[in-house]
């Protein structure tokens, strides 16, 4: 699968509905939810940014499209998890 300007927005756009899930099931679930939240969105995180490596020929568009994907989580990971109960 290579990234396009259509698949990017549309794996940001996931991310975005699926770390709010995943702190759902932490809290639920875990007996430390912030820290498993945190556990599994780096997890996810890193693994989101592979397609951006492999999709587009040159390094200026990997770079660019990665850190999109950081950014988009150093935003929204630190908020959810100070949601996460004790």
């Amino acid at each position: 699968m290579t990234a396009t300007t259509t698949t990017v927005p549309v794996q940001d756009n996931a991310e975005l509905i699926a770390h709010p899930v995943l702190l759902l099931v932490a809290n639920r679930y875990s007996a430390n939810p912030r820290q498993r939240f945190l556990q599994v969105t780096v997890a996810l995180t890193a693994l989101s940014c592979v397609p951006s490596l492999m999709g587009p020929p040159d390094a200026a568009s990997k770079i660019a499209l990665v850190a999109a994907h950081l950014i988009a989580a150093a935003v929204i990971v630190p908020v959810l998890a100070r949601q996460a109960h004790r």
